[in-house]
């Protein structure tokens, strides 16, 4: 999966037998919440660093207290649909990118990148490509 880090020796004893291994799939970001798209391609690197940010951000930031928080930010900041277009302005880019990952660093002790990436899941950061396709969704129904 990851070459020059998971290596997989000959003499290593293993507990479900030393058949071949099977492939692993994985989400990324893009397949989380980019409705299919296909990213570019990752470095081992990289790759271990989204799955660490994600893994974070599910399981340091419970849902149960991070959605009231962040709805109460968005209130405060005059945000009542409870949504930020980061790509809408300035100040909705600085609030999407800066203040509300820093208040997430600052309660749950995440990196950024992970509070970023759980606002996105939970759809409270989001861009206008994301939500026309959702508008045009909407209206098939």
């Amino acid at each position: 999966m990851h070459p020059g880090v998971f290596t997989k020796s000959e003499m290593q004893l293993s507990l479900f037998g030393n058949g071949k291994l099977r492939p692993v799939t994985c989400c990324r970001k893009t397949d989380i919440e980019g409705f299919g798209k296909r990213c570019d391609y990752r470095t081992p690197e990289q790759w271990r660093e989204h799955q660490a940010d994600y893994f974070a951000s599910a399981m340091a930031m419970p849902g149960a207290t991070f959605i009231p928080l962040v709805q109460e930010v968005l209130k405060s900041q005059g945000l009542t649909e409870g949504q930020i277009i980061e790509d809408a302005g300035f100040d909705e880019y600085f609030l999407a990118h800066e203040v509300l990952p820093q208040m997430l660093v600052d309660t749950y002790g995440v990196s950024r990148t992970a509070a970023y990436v759980k606002l996105r899941k939970f759809g409270f950061v989001v861009d206008r490509e994301n939500v026309n396709k959702e508008k045009r969704q909407l209206r098939i129904f």
